[in-house]
């Protein structure tokens, strides 16, 4: 008996064990299941139709129709024309300090690092008017109605949950920035919305405060994105597009502070200007830009410093 119960418990340590490497230490967004649409196509359907028109309903339920759209993630159906960036990429850089033998890291993207869905609207739109060969249309053709661009933020830096596939991934954490063209809503023809984390909620009834809203026409949003070139985004092919060398972003972490450098002090001896002294460097603060304390997540809207959102 005592050597089944002895199997029994490790068997059990195992199975928790497997069940808890589905966590990732660096992205609390990795899940274990994964995250498709329903297989049952019936219930996006029904949103979509809803979804692509903002003024079809009060604030309120149009949020949560957006809500719900984006839990069920109706905005992953591949099936239908949705293209998505190569992987999760910066908004922005990361600084990197070396003081007192210790790494410390700062994220200061725009927004938290993004992996952005394209409708089969907005793909069409970015292939007709910005193209990956750069060759831009004298006078680019407006978005049309009913286009999407679905941000979904996760933990910073990028690095952190990098290597992971999409379908493993849920922005739980810093939940979706999206923009749904509506070109009779507002002058400048986007709904902006802050969506999909843990916890949200409509913006209407307002919160104690009577707090900024997360959604609407006309969002604060726009003192960013009206620098952009044209429609009001920063959208580009290039994130999405395989055949292009390399993403609108520098790597997951700056050369500058990658390279193999030593510290702004001289080592006392060669030894520490070894391998092993260059190596302890650079885990300490890949380690450093991986600890929990985050910058807050931009709600809606901004531009990428470096990227193209």
């Amino acid at each position: 008996m005592r050597v089944l119960a002895s199997v029994l418990v490790l068997t059990c340590t195992a199975l928790l064990c497997c069940a808890q490497s589905f966590a990732s230490p660096t992205c609390p967004e990795e899940q274990e299941a994964k995250q498709r649409p329903p297989e049952d196509p019936s219930q996006c359907d029904a949103l979509e139709l809803v979804v692509r028109s903002p003024r079809s309903l009060p604030l309120n339920d149009y949020e949560t129709a957006l809500n719900e759209y984006v839990g069920l993630n109706c905005h992953r159906r591949l099936e239908k024309g949705w293209k998505v960036d190569k992987r999760v990429r910066d908004t922005g850089p990361s600084i990197g300090t070396y003081q007192a033998g210790t790494w410390t890291g700062k994220y200061f993207g725009t927004h938290q690092p993004v992996l952005v869905w394209y409708s089969p609207e907005m793909y069409a739109w970015l292939k007709a008017n910005r193209p990956a060969d750069g060759t831009l249309p004298t006078t680019p053709e407006p978005v049309p109605d009913g286009a999407m661009i679905i941000k979904e933020m996760y933990t910073a830096p990028a690095a952190a949950c990098a290597g992971i596939d999409w379908e493993r991934l849920k922005p739980t954490k810093n939940g979706i920035a999206a923009m749904i063209r509506d070109r009779l809503g507002a002058y400048d023809g986007w709904f902006w919305a802050s969506i999909g984390w843990t916890g949200w909620k409509a913006d209407w009834p307002t919160a104690p405060g009577n707090p900024l809203p997360f959604s609407g026409f006309g969002q604060y949003c726009l003192n960013c994105h009206a620098s952009a070139a044209d429609n009001h985004t920063f959208s580009a092919l290039k994130n999405i597009n395989r055949r292009t060398a390399r993403l609108s972003e520098p790597e997951l972490l700056p050369r500058s502070v990658l390279a193999e450098q030593a510290p702004r002090h001289r080592p006392s001896s060669r030894e520490e200007c070894g391998a092993g002294r260059r190596a302890a460097l650079r885990s300490s603060f890949h380690q450093a830009l991986l600890e929990p304390q985050r910058s807050p997540a931009a709600q809606s809207g901004g531009r990428n410093a470096v990227g193209d959102l």
